[in-house]
């Protein structure tokens, strides 16, 4: 386990989308200054070509998960699957609907945060996370967000 110390969380039950699950490449993150830029100073290419940190995939969501850069959450997929996840970057509101959750344009509730050049070959073919192992290929159920942030660990 991670700490002697029980983690509170928040669940987030999610709208029902299709499954997909995006990318982008960690190299488009370049305001220096930026938490999101920090986190992918301590992160590596981890499973799949994905940035990780403390093992948790570096992923991007919405604002309505009230989740900040650095923040520790649990992707619960359908098939009981759970994907140990970071936040790694916080998705506009322009660009999510009315709940902040969902990306509008391709229905979205994630967006991995990845190495381009070690990304998995069928997840790149296919342009969805879900396709790096069959265990992912299943809708995100819901969203737990801890009480846990990266940036405060140690204070």
């Amino acid at each position: 386990y991670i700490s002697d110390k029980e983690s509170n969380y928040r669940d987030y039950t999610v709208p029902i989308t299709s499954g997909f699950k995006s990318y982008m490449p960690y190299t488009a993150i370049t305001s220096q200054s930026s938490n999101q830029y920090k986190l992918q100073q301590m992160a590596y290419t981890g499973n799949y070509g994905i940035r990780m940190i403390d093992g948790c995939y570096c992923v991007a969501i919405g604002t309505g998960f009230n989740a900040d850069i650095g923040t520790y959450f649990d992707l619960i997929l359908e098939n009981g699957t759970i994907i140990s996840c970071i936040v790694g970057d916080v998705k506009a509101d322009k660009h999510t609907d009315k709940d902040n959750m969902v990306t509008v344009a391709n229905g979205c509730l994630t967006e991995f945060i990845v190495n381009s050049s070690a990304l998995d070959r069928n997840a790149k073919r296919m342009g969805d996370i879900s396709y790096c192992c069959d265990e992912w290929n299943s809708r995100v159920k819901k969203i737990r967000v801890y009480d846990k942030n990266t940036f405060e660990e140690g204070k």
